[in-house]
């Protein structure tokens, strides 16, 4: 049944772009693209409504919760001098990530590390919100907040500290929670 006193749907961008696919098949990278030109006026309020159905039902939005199927592993992994902050992720125009889980492996000429931290970064600054000290390979076992979120805006950043390491690898999940 279409929306009460809305557009006829054949006017839709959603239906006209995705009219011949099927709802498990819609890719998460279509559904953003559907999305992209709606507008916040009263025009575009069906359309609106629209998205946020088929969005929910095929599992591409989420009201209340991490999105199916956007999980994912980022990873910074190379040489590496001690006390620089190395990039690792940063979300795409309108989306918002939790980080789920993190954990490293160090390389030193000697020794065990000294400390390996995780940092979220924006507008210049940068608050750390997760340390490991004295292991050379470990999970970030306790994260300062939880969750952690991060939007178009943030940048998650890694960091040792120890004069004999040589290479870092990094590796955060993440899931998409909008």
């Amino acid at each position: 049944m279409p929306l009460p006193d809305a557009n006829d749907p054949k006017e839709s961008n959603l239906y006209a772009q995705l009219r011949s696919s099927q709802l498990g098949s819609v890719s998460q990278t279509n559904f953003d693209l559907v999305k992209d030109p709606v507008f916040l006026n009263a025009e575009w309020e069906d359309e609106a409504r629209r998205l946020k159905l088929w969005g929910e039902l095929s599992g591409k939005s989420s009201s209340s919760g991490p999105m199916p199927g956007t999980g994912k592993i980022e990873l910074f992994s190379g040489s590496y001098s001690s006390g620089t902050y190395e990039d690792i992720f940063t979300p795409g125009a309108g989306e918002v990530w939790e980080v789920v889980s993190a954990d490293f492996n160090a390389t030193l000429s000697s020794g065990t590390v000294d400390s390996v931290q995780l940092y979220v970064s924006a507008s210049g600054s940068a608050v750390m919100i997760a340390e490991n000290l004295g292991d050379n390979f470990d999970t970030f076992k306790d994260f300062f907040a939880s969750p952690v979120v991060v939007d178009e805006n943030m940048t998650i950043q890694a960091r040792a500290s120890d004069a004999n390491i040589t290479a870092l690898a990094v590796r955060v999940l993440l899931i998409r929670i909008r």
